[in-house]
Order: structure tokens, then sequence, then C-alpha cells
């Protein structure tokens, strides 16, 4: 729920930041001033438009600051979006070198229109994959809801279905069904989550930082790699590539965490199943063993109830050296016919057998390390899980690329530095690889390039940077990206069916994910119960027949 508010309030935002948007083209129309453009465009709109007004304010402050770099990062670092981040960069660099004419018109209005068709994208992209997946939050927790129902019909008319639901496989089946719907809900939000939302999500290491510090420090460094080694570099890389913002000791913490959680939740359901097992040898009814299906009558389910509860009373005398013959003395000294006795007696024998069975084995402790190390390995499946959903979105980030350097190929005092710093600002998929060019960029511009330029073999972010490796030579960053004016069009077009390729993905995924859990309920909870117990039943039967 909390996850849907929040993905309603930042649609709200992105749709506002368009009028906005304009309300701010149409105030430097009058003004020509960025900043009280900015300010009159935040008193036009008023409380309608609330949450825009709260940013704008706070970019017009940014930008009446004495120091406006410093407040240009400490908005970034917390911006609800990547195009609000845009905007003030944009405001900036136009304030600060001063705006140019192309063509008799304004870049820095030429940009601003460049900023809201990019907008318009993300939101149409948003509203499809919305649209098609929305119904599946719903689908995915379906089982959780018909467990109860489809357990009271069964065990209404068939008292075998009774027995394997209140047994220890039916309370198993539960907890296998409630883990599918839990993962593939996590797994589903993952597939709806958006560039900003992952962000946010990827942010909170608190508990882990928190645990490594408290005292996980001295196991999570004997667990990861060493600093020196190639395995602590090659996962920093894969937490790069993931876009996770988790550092090495971070992540092997939040491993280390679910280790704990899964050992611990394993050991309660093992518990639980004994508990369970215990209270159903001690209350349930006992059914008959001529008993072939279907459902007990009032008479008999009597019976069999007063059974349990005879049976119970001499449970609780019973110990575990007791031999069967113990037990029939036992029986006929009560009073119990000599007739009865000894039929009671293999049935006790049967009955205190698996109540002494209740205790923790020593395969169980080992399903629970099993289990731990399974959990273990869960934030690594899921960092994997991340790369896959993020190849999705390579293509349309690269496409964005080229939408910001339209915007800045017109501003001639801005550097290749500054290309790249707006591409990190933009960036999600490819944020790690561009820092890390811009930090090396000291070493040789080009050289770093070059080495961006192989983190992908996708043809278009190959083009692009090959282009930005010319303009670090020979010519400027205009020349080097001038036909993206002229193919504007074509690349608009482009861009709108690679999004439709990227929902059809995504929602195929998304499908997949949210009808699990259901074919699950429909295969594990109604169809395998029936097998077992038509098979029961069966046995049951085939036993009589020889016995005649």
């Amino acid at each position: 729920m909390i996850d849907f508010l929040v993905e309603r309030l930042k649609n709200r935002l992105l749709y506002q930041q368009l009028k906005f948007n304009d309300m701010v083209r149409h105030k430097y129309y009058e003004t020509h001033m960025i900043d009280e453009a900015v300010y009159d465009a935040c008193q036009e709109l008023g409380e309608d438009y609330y949450e825009i007004c709260i940013q704008g304010e706070r970019i017009y402050d940014v930008l009446r600051a004495k120091d406006v770099e410093k407040e240009i990062l400490a908005y970034n670092e917390t911006a609800p979006n990547k195009f609000l981040k845009m905007f003030l960069g944009l405001a900036f660099i136009t304030m600060e070198y001063g705006d140019t004419k192309v063509d008799g018109h304004s870049v820095f209005l030429k940009n601003i229109g460049d900023l809201t068709g990019e907008i318009r994208i993300e939101l149409s992209k948003r509203e499809k994959l919305n649209y098609a997946l929305k119904s599946l939050n719903i689908i995915v927790f379906l089982p959780l809801f018909f467990i109860n129902p489809v357990k009271r019909w069964a065990s209404g008319y068939f008292m075998p279905m009774k027995v394997f639901y209140d047994s220890r496989a039916g309370f198993l089946l539960e907890v296998i069904i409630i883990m599918m719907v839990l993962l593939a809900y996590f797994l589903l939000r993952k597939v709806q989550q958006f560039d900003d939302q992952k962000t946010v999500v990827n942010k909170k290491k608190v508990v882990e930082k928190i645990l490594y510090e408290k005292g996980l420090y001295r196991l999570v460094d004997f667990v990861k790699p060493s600093n020196h080694k190639g395995r602590y570099y090659r996962l920093k890389l894969k937490l790069k590539n993931g876009a996770s913002h988790l550092d090495v000791e971070s992540f092997i913490t939040r491993k280390c965490l679910y280790f704990f959680i899964g050992c611990m939740v394993t050991l309660m359901v093992i518990v639980a199943l004994q508990m369970n097992t215990k209270k159903m040898i001690l209350t349930a009814p006992t059914i008959p063993d001529y008993f072939l299906g279907g459902q007990l009558s009032e008479a008999a389910l009597m019976e069999a109830e007063a059974i349990t509860n005879k049976d119970r009373s001499y449970l609780q005398k019973l110990n575990r050296n007791m031999e069967i013959g113990d037990v029939t003395r036992l029986l006929e000294e009560n009073g119990i016919p000599v007739t009865e006795s000894e039929i009671m007696a293999r049935r006790l024998m049967k009955k205190q057998m698996v109540f002494m069975d209740q205790y923790i084995k020593w395969w169980e402790v080992l399903l629970v390390l099993i289990v731990g190390v399974l959990a273990y390995n869960i934030p690594e499946i899921m960092l994997i899980f991340q790369r896959r959903i993020l190849r999705f979105d390579v293509e349309d980030e690269v496409m964005g690329f080229s939408t910001i350097l339209l915007m800045l190929m017109n501003h001639e005092r801005l550097s290749l530095m500054d290309v790249l710093e707006w591409m990190a600002l933009y960036a999600y998929t490819f944020k790690a690889p561009i820092q890390d060019c811009i930090n090396n960029s000291s070493s040789g511009m080009v050289a770093s390039l070059k080495t961006l330029r192989d983190v992908s073999d996708d043809s278009r972010f190959i083009r692009l940077i090959d282009s930005l490796i010319l303009a670090a030579q020979d010519i400027t960053i205009k020349q080097a990206f001038d036909e993206l004016e002229s193919e504007k069009s074509h690349y608009l077009e482009e861009r709108k069916t690679i999004n439709e390729q990227i929902v059809e993905k995504k929602v195929n995924l998304g499908k997949i994910i949210g009808f699990v859990p259901v074919y699950g309920f429909i295969l594990l909870y109604m169809i395998y119960p029936m097998i077992v117990s038509s098979m029961a039943d069966m046995e049951s039967y085939l036993n009589r027949m020889m016995q005649l």
C-alpha cells in the first residue's frame, strides 16, 4: 500500500512538472530571467500544484544561493526524480553562461521543450506498464484468500481431505504457498519499479550498516573476500553492474542476515509442524480403518471423537519403554474387554510412537542449515534478476542520452566532463560505468571513454561513445552530434517503438511471475491432496479386500 501511494505521488509530480515547465516557458518570455520565471510560475500555479511548487521553490532558493554549485549537489541528493535535476541543471548553465539563439530561437526554451518531451515519454511508459500489470498485484495474493475456503469445502465433503489438510503435509503446503506468494510479489514489484523508485529502495541500507557496526563485522569480515583478492573486486563490479547502492560489506551483511532469518523461519516451521502433529494425535477424530472415503455420518463422527478422547486418557499413562503386552494388560486392568484391548493397544502404540517421535532430529538440523545457505544466496539471486530487468531499459536509457546531448550541444562553453556529469545524472543502468569514466578521466579522457565503450554491446551506446571520443580529440561536441538534430523525428519514432517493446517484455515477465502462485495453489493445494487422499483410500480398500 505504501509503495502504491508513493508511486501515485511520483506520477502526479511528473504530471505537474509538465504544467510547471510550460508555465516557466511563459514567464521566461515575459521576464527573460530564469530565477524570476521559476518563482512566478510557482506563484501562478498555486495550491492545485502543491507538490511541484515545493520543488520549484527549492530550485528558486538554489539558484539564488551564494554557493550555487554546492546547493545543486545537495538538491540532487534528495530530488524526487531525475527530470527535476535536469531542469535545475539547465537553469544553472543558462544563468551561468547566458542564453543563446539558434535559428532565432532561445536554446533554454528549446531545452525545456525537449525535457517536457522526455517526461511525456516516461509517463507514457509508466501508464502502459501500470495498466497492464495493475491486476497482477491482486492476482498474486488470491491464493492466500482461497486457502481457508478450499480447506473448509474439501473437509466438509471428504473426510480424508480434512485429515490431509490438518496433517503435517497440509501445514507444510500452506507455508510453501505463503512463501511463493511473498516471493512472487517481491519479484513483481521489481519488474514494476522505475529508476527513481529503484534508487530510493537501493539506498535503504541502514539496517545492514547498523548490524555491521554493532557486532556482525567480525563474521562479515571473516566471510567476505579479502580486499586485495580478485573475488572482492569481482563482487564490487557485480554490485555496480546491478545498479546496487550497497557496498561489499553491506551486501555480505545482508546475506548473513538472510541466512539467520532463513534458519530461524525453518526452525519455527519444524517446531510448529511437530506441535501440530501432537495436537492432531490428541484431538483429531480417530477414523476407523474400514472407512473408504466420503464424509462420516454424525453418529460415526461422534464415535470417532469418543475414541480419540478415550485414547488421550490412556496415552498420558504410557511411557516410552512399554511394549504392546504391557499396554494390553494396562487396558484390561482398567476394564477394557479382552476382545477390544488388543486392537486398542495397537492403536495406542501407533499413536505413542508418532507422538514420541516429535523432537528435532539431526536431519532437521541439517535441513535448517541447508535452507539458511539457500537464503544466504537470495541477495545474489535478486541481484542477477535486477541485472536482467536492467537490460530491458538499456536502449531507452541510451536514447535518453541523445536527448541530453541535444540539450547541451548548443552550449559551446560546456566541456566534455560536463556532458559526462549530465549523463551520470540521468543514467541508472550506466551510472556506475560513467562515474568510473569521470573518476579516471584525469589519466586520459580518450582512454577512459574507450573503457566506457566496452561495458555494453549496444550499438547505439557504442556509436554515442565513439562520437564523444571524436569530441575529445579533434572536433567540438556540436560537430560530433550534429546529426542528432536532423534525425530527431526519426529518433522519436524509434524510441516510441523501443518503449513499446520494453513494456511488452516486462508485461510478459510480470504475467509469468504473477500467475505462478495461482498455478502453484491449484496444483499443490487442490490437485495434490486429492491424489494423495485417493491413493490412501485405494490402499485402504485393497487391504480391506485382501482381509475378506
